[in-house]
């Protein structure tokens, strides 16, 4: 399990009497903000990376803290500029802190996923989505729940499973189904019964949701 803060700062990542300085709010750069993140994700101790930097320590730590903890929507506002993406490789240590502060604030982790340089469903992979679809399909064929929730994301824009749990939806109906020939056609020519399927597939969110 991915240490708390508190563990995480007996454990050195946020000790606060080696990182002291005085000069901590010299203002960040956004190249210098980027290398930092993708320095501290791969696993760097934030005194290494002041010193990549040129940095004061104190100011590196409380630039960490506040994405780590989203301090004044921090993680949320965050647009990449120059970065390293880390999509695939294995979670360091410290991505895991960050991970696990997000979920216990219950912050979007879709922000987080854009910090960390990698697909949402690497960080929080969408297990009440796999419920859905595995509840739906005792209601309607793979084939039609696959058209359907194409409909409501390219028509509709609605989205109600994430584009990672579609996606595997298509593919193992396109492997083993008979589907590589009805989703070879627009999303907006389809049967009425699938606009039907759509709609009763939103409104059942809907009310799951209240």
């Amino acid at each position: 399990m991915p240490p708390t803060r508190h563990e995480a700062e007996q454990m050195g990542l946020f000790s606060n009497d080696e990182l002291k300085n005085e000069l901590a709010d010299e203002p960040w750069k956004k190249s210098q903000t980027d290398k930092m993140l993708d320095l501290y994700l791969a696993g760097a101790h934030p005194i290494r990376i002041a010193q990549e930097l040129g940095r004061n320590p104190k100011a590196v730590k409380r630039r960490l803290e506040q994405f780590t903890y989203n301090e004044k929507d921090r993680a949320v506002r965050y647009e990449p500029f120059r970065r390293v993406s880390r999509k695939g490789k294995k979670l360091t240590q410290n991505e895991r802190v960050m991970i696990q502060s997000f979920q216990e604030r219950k912050l979007p982790m879709a922000a987080l996923a854009r910090v960390l340089m990698r697909d949402l469903h690497e960080i929080d992979p969408d297990t009440k989505g796999q419920r859905k679809v595995a509840n739906d399909r005792q209601i309607a064929p793979t084939l039609d729940l696959v058209l359907a929730h194409r409909y409501i994301y390219h028509i509709w824009k609605t989205p109600i499973i994430s584009d990672k749990t579609y996606d595997d939806l298509k593919a193992e109906e396109i492997e083993y189904g008979t589907g590589a020939k009805a989703l070879a056609g627009s999303p907006r020519d389809c049967p009425r019964h699938i606009k039907s399927l759509a709609l009763y597939l939103v409104d059942k969110s809907i009310f799951e949701r209240e």
